[in-house]
Parts: structure tokens; sequence; C-alpha cells
């Protein structure tokens, strides 16, 4: 089940639990989030297919959704796993097409653990601030703010923020 919403230009995508494959896989019918990404094209904010585990954003996926911000639902030390972040941070081309899209401008997460950041080395430096991620999105949907709100206060001050963006549709 997924949801996407829909505001003036801004698109959000909630891929729950789908599942994509290799692009090599002897099971292409597995391969959902191609599917479901071809369907809803250009997405400004996705909330990574099943917790960026190692059977979801796949380069197909990614390649139809061009998100500006990917947002980790992970609770798990192996969410999200290494190949999948790397194809979140690198846009999902792989080495030999490096100029086919730019990189996704944002990675947050919801609540990685702190073994994994470590396990994800490099890229795992690279996932903003765990916390609460708020995205805002403001009057007529041509401009969103994402915000990560520190999640171990009542307070839920502001630990980090993005500039304005602009809706890409």
């Amino acid at each position: 089940c997924t949801i996407n919403i829909s505001y003036g230009d801004f698109d959000y995508h909630s891929g729950g639990d789908i599942q994509g494959s290799s692009t090599n896989s002897t099971r292409p019918w597995r391969n959902v989030e191609k599917f479901v990404g071809e369907l809803i094209g250009e997405t400004d904010v996705v909330l990574a297919n099943h917790h960026a585990y190692s059977d979801a954003m796949y380069e197909p996926f990614l390649k139809a959704v061009t998100p500006q911000v990917c947002i980790l639902p992970v609770w798990d030390y192996y969410h999200p796993q290494p190949s999948t972040l790397y194809n979140m941070l690198r846009g999902g081309i792989d080495e030999e097409h490096p100029a086919a899209r730019d990189s996704v401008n944002y990675v947050f997460s919801a609540g990685i653990v702190g073994s994994n950041r470590e396990r994800l080395a490099a890229d795992g430096q690279l996932i903003l601030p765990e916390g609460h991620v708020v995205v805002r999105v403001y009057e007529g949907g041509d401009r969103f703010q994402v915000f990560v709100l520190n999640d171990h206060s009542t307070d839920y001050e502001i630990l980090y923020r993005t500039p304005v963006l602009v809706s890409r549709k």
C-alpha cells in the first residue's frame, strides 16, 4: 500500500513496504516499486520504500521519481542497507552514467541507530540529524521546507532545517 499526496506543485510519496528488484532479477514481477515510480513520476519528497532495506529503492524507481528529499523510516540496525543508501545518495545511477541525474539533495532519518550510522561509514555521515522529520509545504504548494525536531525532548526544538526548496512541477 502506498500513498501519494499532491498539493499544488508539491508531491510526496510514502511507499510503505513495497519492494523492488535489480534490473537483472530473474523475477521482474517482484519489482513493484519500478511500476509505482513510473506511474507517479517526479516527486519532491519520498519516504523510503520498505525502510530502505536491501530490496527497495532501486535505480529504476529513483530514476522515475528523482526526489529532492528522501526520508528513512528506520528503527533497526539493518535499515538502511549500504547499497540502498548509496542508491539514494547518488540518485540510483551507476558509475558508468554519473551525469545522468543529480543526487538526492537531502537524506533524513527518523530513528537511525548510532551503530548503523557507523556501519554505513562515509555515506552514513551524510544522513542528516535524526529526529522527528517534518515537511512543511507553504501555501499553494510551490515551496517547501524540511525540519528535524529533537525527539528526546518535549520542547521539540529544531535541530536542522533546509533552506526553502522549490517544488519542481
